[in-house]
């Protein structure tokens, strides 16, 4: 039980780094975000604060709203995404120092592909460890929960990303081609990879 959990915990945590390696490319590539990096980013921009310092802002607050109604879906590796994502991808982009602005457009794409697959195995791999989700997903899960089957999860998750990336533009956050592929991409990746990568890996 112990040496499961152990694992379950590695392949979570490298999960969540996988993540950050992504949100870093998404962020370089400067052609849109995922939705909850892109709303942070908006948050960052009129506070004046650092992106991990803006990520785990928005983590707290959600924590706090989503402590009752949401408590079965966090766990060890909500709080490890929770602090590591936005942090690590301060660092790792601190260490870029090509401006993405001088490579061509289809190079940017191609970044923002490249990051989607890297998101999508880090999701995969942390949901297939069942050690707790994020704050950020966790929103979708709650409101399809308390809808009592009034609302699909996949309609809710759409909405919940609209709003967010809404947000995240009227806050200034730069929203373009990259956020349609983030959009599009990910759920059928993630989809694919769960059952046939990921929850394997986890026996």
């Amino acid at each position: 039980m112990q040496t499961s959990f152990l694992k379950r915990f590695i392949l979570s945590t490298i999960g969540v780094l996988f993540i950050s390696v992504a949100v870093t490319v998404f962020r370089f590539a400067n052609i849109g975000t995922d939705p909850y990096s892109c709303f942070s980013l908006g948050i960052a921009g009129i506070t004046g604060l650092s992106f991990g310092n803006a990520q785990l802002a928005c983590n707290i607050v959600l924590t706090i709203l989503l402590i009752i109604p949401g408590l079965k879906f966090f766990g060890i590796g909500t709080l490890t995404s929770m602090i590591l994502i936005g942090y690590v991808s301060d660092f790792l982009l601190s260490l870029i120092t090509y401006k993405s602005s001088e490579l061509p457009m289809v190079i940017r794409i191609l970044l923002v592909c490249v990051g989607i697959l890297i998101t999508s195995m880090g999701i995969s791999l942390y949901s297939s460890a069942k050690l707790g989700i994020s704050q950020y997903d966790a929103i979708s899960f709650t409101i399809t929960e308390f809808g009592k089957g009034k609302f699909k999860l996949s309609i809710v998750r759409i909405a919940v990303d609209i709003i967010l990336i809404l947000c995240g533009y009227l806050l200034g956050s730069v929203v373009g081609i990259g956020s349609i592929l983030i959009a599009g991409g990910v759920g059928p990746v993630v989809g694919y990879l769960i059952p046939h990568v990921t929850d394997p890996l986890m026996k």
